[in-house]
């Protein structure tokens, strides 16, 4: 998995207890990821430049700012926003 770390993201997040108690339990691609839980993005996030080879701070900052900002209404589930960023990534760069 890559490595990037929570001081990477350049947007607000919340980094409470609970969000932290939440992190995993979006394992399956079935699961909706909160897309204001600075856990579940940030392992997203890693999890998605592994699968799809991605490596730089740039690639990380350009989805990170999709997920956050971009993503439509109703795209929830991590296997819908990878989905939507396989098909979107290269469009907005």
């Amino acid at each position: 998995m890559s490595d990037f770390d929570k001081f990477s993201l350049k947007c607000n997040y919340s980094w409470t207890d609970a969000d932290r108690a939440k992190r995993h339990e979006n394992s399956s691609i079935a699961d909706v990821i909160d897309t204001n839980n600075g856990y579940q993005v940030l392992d997203f996030i890693n999890h998605f430049m592994e699968v799809s080879g991605h490596r730089s701070i740039e690639s990380f900052n350009r989805i990170e700012k999709m997920v956050k900002r971009e993503l439509p209404e109703g795209v929830t589930t991590q296997k819908e926003i990878e989905n939507w960023l396989s098909k979107n990534l290269l469009k907005r760069v």
